[in-house]
């Protein structure tokens, strides 16, 4: 039912086009590609092992890619629909193709005049993944999960068998573990392995403070259950972030599950694909005169204060707290500043929020619900934000390292140098 509304209401033009009933597919994988050599797809699957596998690939330039990518994206397209033995034309831009004995290419082609992308990645994820709503609809693909990776990932072995262990019916996402692989270039590895310590260093923050949100968000280590996906509306239409506003939607109709697999391998690069992000961040560090000491991460002062938040929101129903204060926040946590913590929820608008909750809820369970839909990915990293403007500014890994409160424990990947003068040991 959520499927046919969002197809109705949500999908886009392309996922109305005629479909190819008869056809069965046991999975589907959906790649955005952009200014991409036409050897990616062979690399990204050079592991798996899978049967009856269709792969949804929208080829595309942003109306304000630069005349050389463009180029290079139009080459892409041609070189691909030239290499691969047509099956059917679905439309003047949509065709499908053999690849190999078990797979087969449906190929979009949104990069030439008329047909580029007006929103970004986030729109190219949106047409494959509407495509690949559609299809399970119809029963054409059988598995109910859209794995969603980027042209430059290495997808491993066992990456469509480590779905079979989710619950289709409480999981609305599962996260593969990644891994960047190492770059001959020293600058760039460092640049690298200082902006994974980053990514990992908040989700392990989170988890530390019991946040229900301690999760990766990277769009090439996706997979989405189909009817939560309707749910939420698809891929929002961003140049950047749509990954983890999508996960913020996700997480709020259903898990998100950390898969138990094999890491998908994602290229070590530069990249100006899109405006922030991983590409973005490593330019940023390489150009850092000394990126150990310059590149900063979050106080984890910030995340004692998210713990501390999350160790009293679960008094609040339970004693009818209508609106925050710091003698509640003083009579359930000693570990903040009751004033620091009030502050910062004052900013987010908390008491807005409870009167808001209470007056919409009969039980526990319910303004529990309230709560997770409020308190979400978004608002943690708000909460975060302010806490770091306000009173805990960033400090380099060693400093932050130094810091870390009992319990936090994390162990960065990172050369044996550059932990020489905080009494740290790498790890083996």
């Amino acid at each position: 039912m959520a499927m046919r509304k969002y197809l109705d209401l949500y999908a886009e033009d392309e996922a109305v086009l005629p479909g190819l009933q008869g056809t069965q597919y046991r999975h589907v994988l959906c790649i955005p590609a952009f200014a991409e050599p036409a050897s990616f797809l062979s690399k990204c699957l050079q592991h798996v092992e899978t049967d009856r596998l269709l792969i949804i690939l929208v080829i595309n330039a942003n109306e304000s890619a630069s005349p050389e990518n463009k180029a290079l994206t139009i080459k892409l397209y041609e070189q691909l629909a030239d290499s691969n033995p047509l099956k059917l034309q679905l439309a003047e831009h949509v065709s499908l193709h053999k690849y190999t004995q078990n797979i087969d290419l449906l190929l979009l082609q949104r990069c030439k005049p008329g047909y580029t992308l007006t929103k970004g990645v986030g729109q190219a994820r949106k047409i494959a993944c509407d495509i690949a709503v559609k299809l399970i609809d119809e029963g054409v693909i059988e598995s109910p999960w859209i794995h969603s990776t980027d042209a430059d990932a290495t997808v491993p072995k066992d990456y469509f068998d480590a779905v079979m262990s989710l619950n289709v019916k409480e999981v609305a996402a599962g996260i593969y573990p990644f891994q960047h692989l190492p770059s001959p270039n020293q600058h760039l590895q460092l640049a690298q392995q200082l902006y994974d310590c980053s990514l990992n260093y908040y989700v392990d923050g989170q988890a530390w403070a019991g946040s229900p949100w301690a999760f990766h968000t990277i769009g090439s280590t996706l997979v989405i259950n189909a009817e939560h996906y309707a749910i939420a509306r698809g891929f929002p239409q961003r140049e950047a972030g749509e990954d983890f506003y999508l996960l913020n939607k996700l997480g709020k109709t259903g898990e998100i599950s950390r898969l138990d697999s094999k890491p998908v391998a994602l290229t070590t690069r530069q990249s100006d694909r899109v405006p922030f992000g991983t590409g973005p961040a490593i330019k940023k560090i390489l150009r850092m005169q000394d990126p150990l000491r310059d590149f900063l991460f979050y106080h984890p002062a910030c995340f004692q204060y998210l713990k501390g938040w999350h160790s009293i929101a679960r008094y609040l129903w339970e004693e009818t707290q209508t609106s925050l204060t710091t003698n509640f926040i003083a009579g359930h946590t000693s570990d903040v500043d009751p004033e620091i913590l009030m502050s910062g929820m004052e900013a987010l608008g908390i008491n807005r929020f409870l009167e808001h909750a209470f007056s919409h809820s009969k039980s526990a369970s319910v303004f529990s619900g309230h709560m997770h839909h409020w308190f979400d990915a978004f608002l943690t990293l708000k909460a975060i934000h302010w806490w770091r403007d306000h009173h805990f500014p960033s400090l380099n890994l060693e400093a932050a390292l130094q810091l870390l409160p009992e319990g936090f424990t994390y162990s960065p990947v990172l050369p044996a140098s550059a932990f020489a003068d905080c009494g740290q040991e790498q790890p083996a």
